[in-house]
């Protein structure tokens, strides 16, 4: 915009679905879907009134309301939740719905425009995100540590053993195929279908040093003599 005006505000509470506004100095209150359509409405409002935009961080909601207002030449500023609630504090107002929200929003831009920031450039956006998610799987990977090295001081370590090994892919059969047909020892066809082994109680698996043999010395295989 070329032109901003001190004392036109718009003050915005950003939900997962709805874009909660209040404007000053006049105190319209409107409201917008969170979308593309509802982010384009808030930009032609601000070009309109030559008006700050202003909302606070919401964890990352906000930020494609942020770029696509940026993209169209809308100045914007994104506040601290902290500033905020200590603005509310000294105002006295306990009160918190979006509305409510959106006007305390506007009304602390009013009183320190200095406050906030503009969007960054979008490959520092890149780098934040990347090394935010790192953090992230740091903290996940430690509590997962510490899960295992509880279970495994009460003993459970080879339940995590079996379940490794139970979850391990295993090899394919000889001479290719899909794996649905297992080489049985002992049993009178050369392969038989692992179905209707089942039916008869074989248990029949794979292991890294190949088929286990067949407990049944005599089996009958379902699928008749060769």
């Amino acid at each position: 915009m070329s032109k901003i005006s001190q004392d036109q505000i718009v003050g915005i509470d950003v939900s997962r679905d709805w874009l909660d506004i209040h404007c000053l100095p006049d105190g319209a209150k409107l409201r917008f879907p969170n979308n593309y359509d509802g982010h384009m409405r808030v930009a032609a409002l601000a070009e309109e009134r030559h008006a700050l935009v202003c909302f606070e961080a919401t964890g990352g909601q906000e930020w494609r309301l942020w770029s696509n207002l940026d993209t169209a030449g809308i100045e914007t500023r994104q506040l601290p939740p902290a500033q905020i609630k200590a603005f509310a504090a000294s105002r006295g107002t306990r009160a918190k719905t979006d509305r409510i929200d959106a006007e305390l929003i506007a009304r602390f831009m009013a009183f320190r425009p200095d406050a906030g920031r503009s969007l960054p450039h979008e490959k520092l956006r890149f780098l934040r995100a990347l090394t935010s998610k790192r953090g992230q799987l740091i903290e996940t990977r430690k509590r997962l540590l510490i899960q295992i090295k509880a279970q495994a001081k009460l003993g459970m370590e080879n339940q995590f053993a079996d379940m490794d090994a139970a979850n391990a892919p295993r090899p394919a059969p000889p001479g290719g195929g899909s794996g649905r047909r297992l080489w049985i020892r002992g049993c009178r066809r050369r392969s038989c279908n692992i179905s209707s082994c089942c039916r008869l109680g074989i248990r029949q698996d794979w292991t890294k040093e190949g088929p286990l043999i067949c407990k049944n010395i005599r089996p009958i295989c379902p699928t008749g003599p060769l």
